[in-house]
């Protein structure tokens, strides 16, 4: 069980090799937002979100040649896109049918298609290691809640994990797809939470931090699976810390 918590940055983070001034023109070419950034797996793409066309659709970056492609072409808003383990696929969530839904393309922007035809809420979509399985966010047994499901791609079967008045999301697998670190809301009014986590079967809930005025959120997993880093509210500002 993680026991060692470590503050890591305050202030700028700045990622890999890329410089501060790098980031701060990644996206310059536009005024408009840009959101839910994500790495391919082989570290040259960059994924992400922005409303350059007035409503939120997914690009691609080739960090090499800087060209952005555009790979979704619709009216409603599109979000959390993630590529696969194996950089073939890209998993997110879209409104283009009204609810937030499941759907996943090639890595180009072909063969979209939806995952569930569920009359909920799908969203906060994460791969498995093994590149078969998604975890994602669901209000489908429960509107006044949320909860975290489980989707196997190959047959299409679902599992629900955790209660949804218990209101959990931001899952995601560890690299061995043993155990899954997620956020648990005590109020959503309030932005309280705590970081958690379960074996893959949704038991053996273990809190790893125990202040949810702390306001902690946004976990991801070291590769080697040995910490989890994590954002924290406990100074007053948002800093990132690390559990190992």
């Amino acid at each position: 069980i993680m026991k060692r918590v470590s503050l890591l940055l305050v202030g700028v983070l700045i990622i890999g090799s890329v410089s501060a001034q790098q980031l701060d023109t990644l996206f310059r070419a536009s005024s408009q937002a840009t959101d839910n950034a994500a790495w391919t797996p082989d570290g040259n793409h960059l994924l992400f979100t922005a409303n350059f066309s007035g409503n939120w659709q997914v690009y691609i970056r080739d960090l090499t040649t800087k060209k952005v492609t555009r790979l979704t072409h619709h009216e409603g808003n599109d979000e959390n896109p993630l590529c696969s383990p194996d950089g073939m696929r890209i998993v997110f969530s879209s409104e283009r049918d009204g609810n937030q839904d499941l759907w996943i393309m090639d890595v180009d922007g072909k063969n979209q298609r939806k995952l569930l035809n569920w009359k909920s809420n799908e969203m906060h979509p994460t791969w498995h290691p093994n590149g078969q399985e998604i975890l994602f966010n669901s209000n489908k047994d429960d509107t006044t809640g949320i909860a975290i499901y489980t989707l196997k791609l190959n047959s299409g079967e679902t599992k629900r994990l955790t209660d949804p008045a218990q209101a959990k999301t931001y899952a995601q697998w560890s690299p061995d797809g043993t155990m899954i670190v997620y956020v648990k809301w005590t109020s959503f009014e309030n932005s309280t939470r705590d970081i958690c986590l379960m074996d893959a079967s949704g038991g053996g809930e273990v809190h790893l931090t125990s202040n949810p005025a702390h306001l902690n959120g946004w976990p991801s997993w070291a590769p080697d699976g040995k910490e989890v880093v994590f954002s924290s509210y406990e100074t007053g500002n948002f800093q990132l810390y690390s559990i190992g």
